[in-house]
């Protein structure tokens, strides 16, 4: 699929350790590495301090929150990056940056009647690293909506609310200019290509 794209000058050096394709929990479920899990635990300080980011240094935090690795949104399930991987690999709306969920976080009624804005699920998780390569093929192919990326996360983590989550992506590992990098497609956005055929007689 990746590979066809790449210019054939260059294609003999695509090396591709791994792929994550899948949409759903229920495809490829060997990439399941733990049960649905729901419990209250402690707001750690990183996750603290992105929702202090996101809504305001004044918020009040509780101490704990209600902590769930899966959430299903219409037809779609989106787990954290330890539950399943392929599913917790997001697109936020209006961002080009590839995200992976790490927790699913709701706090109780008492702190959102204290802090109205803490209202609702949210999500947290860190972005990829952007990629350092010189050159990105795949940005010859504009209609594909693909992009090189690296192959870590971000040290910092960011807060956002489920209506902020626009949909799944697919990475695919690759070795490119001598280094890993990962080529991420949105599995959500498409591309409207309008043909002009004229009949000829």
């Amino acid at each position: 699929m990746f590979q066809s794209l790449v210019p054939s000058q260059t294609r003999g050096v695509l090396d591709v350790h791994d792929v994550v394709l899948n949409d759903t929990a229920t495809e490829h479920e060997s990439n399941v590495n733990s049960e649905y899990s729901v419990k209250e635990e402690y707001l750690t300080e990183p996750l603290r301090s992105a929702f202090r980011r996101a809504l305001g240094p004044e918020i009040h935090l509780p101490l704990r929150a209600k902590i769930s690795n899966q959430l299903v949104l219409g037809n779609k399930s989106f787990t954290s990056i330890s539950r399943h991987k392929g599913n917790s690999g997001i697109f936020r709306v209006n961002s080009d940056i590839p995200f992976y969920i790490e927790k699913i976080v709701e706090f109780d009624e008492k702190s959102i009647q204290q802090y109205p804005p803490l209202k609702g699920e949210w999500m947290a998780g860190r972005a990829l690293k952007a990629s350092t390569v010189e050159q990105d093929p795949y940005l010859n192919y504009p209609l594909l909506r693909a992009k090189l990326w690296g192959t870590e996360l971000e040290a910092n983590v960011e807060v956002w609310p489920i209506d902020q989550v626009e949909g799944h992506f697919a990475q695919l590992l690759i070795s490119w200019e001598g280094q890993n990098a990962s080529v991420v497609l949105s599995l959500s956005r498409v591309s409207l290509v309008l043909l002009n055929i004229r009949e000829v007689y």
